[in-house]
């Protein structure tokens, strides 16, 4: 009688089959004092961006009481309208790519902290920023890995995507939400719809609030990076000190769909 065939062995995935190569760990702390340094000229643009709407709602104001100095303070108004929209964009463009720059490498770090199997590559954690819809909620699942690969209590047994993530993390995320919410509607209604006195002073009025929720946003992301980052290099040093070994790659916490494959020491013979 004919022996059966042996069913045939499924497939590893690639992430399995052929790791990170760059397990080193690079360390962050040079390009998040430069974010750190940006996000605080930042926040001094917004917070002369206050003063320029504070004034502006005062020249506004005058023009609708058809004070004597209405028109001089209109015309500073718009002055002070231009200097504040330089002085916040340029440090703004430079922030995105500093901050970009900074996160791609605490991302990259992943493998060299212990984490076998990152959920994404280190190209889509950057790249999900720039996807309509995606950027809501990805970046934020990549932050908060970034959150745990630093976790130096976590025991072995833990899987790393059950770590805790601190409320910095969220509270940075819901004030960038929100602020990025609110400077669509302030662009609108500069450019949309401002044409009268009374549609300016609701404009100034919008500009205000979104302004404060910046400087609200940054002050948390500022903390969010400089904590990241002493995780991770508190952690790259106790990797070091112990000589802990990586653990074998996991599947991530996003990976829901049962796999069509187990861990090598689990496959049976043929």
């Amino acid at each position: 009688m004919e022996q059966s065939a042996a069913p045939p062995r499924p497939e590893l995935p690639p992430e399995i089959l052929n790791p990170p190569q760059d397990r080193r760990f690079k360390s962050p702390a040079g390009r998040a004092r430069a974010v750190v340094v940006t996000f605080y000229v930042v926040i001094a643009a917004s917070l002369y961006g206050i003063f320029a709407d504070v004034y502006g709602l005062r020249a506004v104001n005058a023009g609708l009481d058809d004070k004597p100095d209405a028109d001089a303070m209109l015309r500073t108004s718009d002055t002070l309208d231009i200097v504040a929209g330089l002085a916040y964009t340029l440090p703004v463009l430079v922030l995105i790519v500093l901050f970009l720059m900074w996160f791609a490498r605490a991302y990259g770090n992943l493998p060299a902290l212990g984490i076998g199997m990152p959920p994404r590559s280190t190209g889509w954690a950057v790249g999900s920023w720039f996807v309509p819809f995606v950027a809501w909620v990805v970046p934020l699942f990549s932050a908060n890995d970034i959150w745990r690969s630093g976790d130096t209590e976590a025991p072995p047994s833990e899987p790393w995507y059950d770590r805790p993530v601190s409320w910095i993390v969220g509270a940075w995320w819901a004030a960038w939400v929100v602020t990025s919410f609110l400077g669509n509607i302030v662009g609108r209604a500069w450019w949309g719809t401002a044409t009268e006195l009374e549609e300016y002073k609701t404009a100034y009025t919008l500009d205000l609030v979104s302004l404060s929720t910046d400087i609200v946003a940054a002050l948390l992301a500022i903390a969010f990076v400089r904590r990241a980052t002493a995780r991770q290099q508190a952690r790259a040093e106790q990797i070091e000190r112990e000589g802990i070994k990586e653990p074998p790659p996991r599947p991530p916490a996003e990976f829901t769909t049962a796999p069509a494959w187990k861990p090598a020491d689990e496959l049976g013979s043929a």
